[in-house]
């Protein structure tokens, strides 16, 4: 007799990881896998070499596939949404160690490890961008740590543009945790604990390739210095510059309507999402000047930040856009008696808006009128349906606007947006909304 449970599970951004147990007659096999978000061509594209079975493209620090064919029963769970990979005893993500659980032996050892992680991607030209406490998996009996999630868009807390040397910020972040967690902190665990935070404190008062070198001192046995050299050129920084100015923002997010604005399942950049957010929510809602002032202030951030300029095939199209969402803005600064003060200090165009500081402050305010607009529209509507049933009392379209407004401030997950639009019932996606609203104001 044979049958499945689960064990363990971690939710990640492109797939979950989690133990099954497989029963079989007496005996209980353990296996470890990844369960892939089903239509989600990101995670089709991070788990490529997986799926098409090229063990050697795989990295050091990435978990490897199972591969004993002997073993029928395990190697058939594999499927078109689920890989089968190595099991590993006593394996933990960083997250999951408890207090005074970190010896400085281990804690020195997982730094090492992650440091040159970082440098075998670097080297391929790719930047670790999203890795975390959370998704970075520790092997214990081997002293091992395994790179689950790398090379996308991240969810960073940083506010700025994210620089090529960023992801020294994100190591800093991971160890200052496991710092935390130390028991026995004595003089060893102190001193390293300073080497970290001077470089830390020295990050913005040096190049990209010279903190790279800085950091790489602080681990035994570093990249040697004719290494370093090769990998952290100047054209490596420009090349990393380029990525991210193409990939952060116009960050794809599958979206299937099956409704008056046909997309055909086609994946749209978060520019296209706060346009058509703007389109949809001007044609429902004309008179909330004051929302769509902050909307179209918040297109010109997008637009600021994506950096159309360094292409010179597209700084055509990227002034005329600017010079329509300021128009736009203009427009509605101009016209309108119900626009605060303040408000109307924001939305009428300013030399200063290319300000990186001032961008900041405004996407927080951007965020904070647009609930606001939520709570005065849709919440207490939705809150009927989910009382009274009423079908009536919240239309599709609301929804589908209800939900831009959110999804284009980027404070969700993509699988968040393709679950909504998934969902069979309007009460299903209601809910979901509000789930999505609950996170934006934690």
């Amino acid at each position: 007799m044979q049958r499945n449970s689960n064990g363990k599970k971690r939710e990640l951004t492109l797939s979950a990881f989690l133990e099954r147990h497989l029963h079989l007659n007496d005996k209980i096999i353990k296996f470890n896998g990844f369960e892939l978000y089903k239509n989600n061509q990101r995670s089709q594209d991070f788990f490529k070499n997986y799926i098409e079975k090229r063990d050697n493209e795989l990295l050091p620090f990435q978990i490897k596939r199972y591969t004993d064919e002997k073993q029928t029963y395990i190697m058939n769970q594999n499927s078109q949404d689920f890989i089968v990979v190595e099991y590993i005893e006593e394996g933990i993500f960083l997250n999951e160690i408890a207090q005074n659980k970190i010896s400085f032996q281990t804690f020195q050892t997982i730094f090492q490890n992650l440091v040159l992680s970082v440098f075998e991607l670097h080297k391929r030209g790719i930047l670790a961008r999203c890795i975390s406490s959370n998704n970075i998996y520790y092997e214990r009996l081997e002293d091992k740590i395994y790179l689950f999630e790398f090379g996308f868009s991240p969810n960073c807390r940083c506010n700025q543009l994210y620089q090529p040397n960023y992801d020294i910020t994100l190591i800093i972040e991971i160890m200052k945790d496991l710092y935390n967690k130390g028991k026995d902190i004595g003089t060893e665990f102190l001193e390293f604990k300073n080497k970290i935070y001077n470089l830390e404190m020295l990050l913005n008062q040096m190049n990209i390739i010279e903190s790279y070198f800085k950091l790489y001192q602080l681990i035994k046995g570093s990249p040697s210095q004719e290494e370093l050299q090769k990998v952290y050129t100047k054209e490596w920084v420009s090349d990393m510059r380029k990525k991210i100015q193409l990939f952060d923002f116009p960050d794809p997010i599958p979206i299937q309507i099956n409704d008056s604005e046909q997309t055909d399942g086609e994946q749209r950049t978060y520019l296209e999402l706060q346009e058509l957010a703007i389109k949809l929510f001007k044609k429902q809602y004309p008179n909330e000047h004051t929302q769509l002032g902050y909307m179209y202030v918040f297109l010109y951030i997008l637009y600021e930040q994506t950096n159309f300029k360094v292409y010179q095939n597209q700084v055509q199209k990227y002034e005329e856009k600017i010079k329509k969402i300021n128009e736009e803005r203009s427009s509605i600064e101009k016209s309108y008696d119900d626009i605060s003060d303040t408000d109307r200090s924001i939305i009428f165009p300013s030399q200063i808006d290319k300000d990186p500081i001032r961008q900041k402050e405004i996407k927080m305010q951007c965020k904070a009128i647009t609930y606001q607009t939520y709570k005065k529209l849709f919440e207490d509507k939705m809150q009927k349906f989910v009382t009274q049933q009423s079908i009536k009392e919240f239309t599709l379209e609301e929804a589908r606007i209800c939900l831009l407004l959110i999804a284009s401030l980027n404070t969700f997950r993509s699988m968040d947006i393709e679950a909504i639009y998934k969902s069979n019932g309007i009460q299903d996606k209601v809910n979901k909304i509000n789930e999505i609203i609950k996170q934006c104001v934690k």
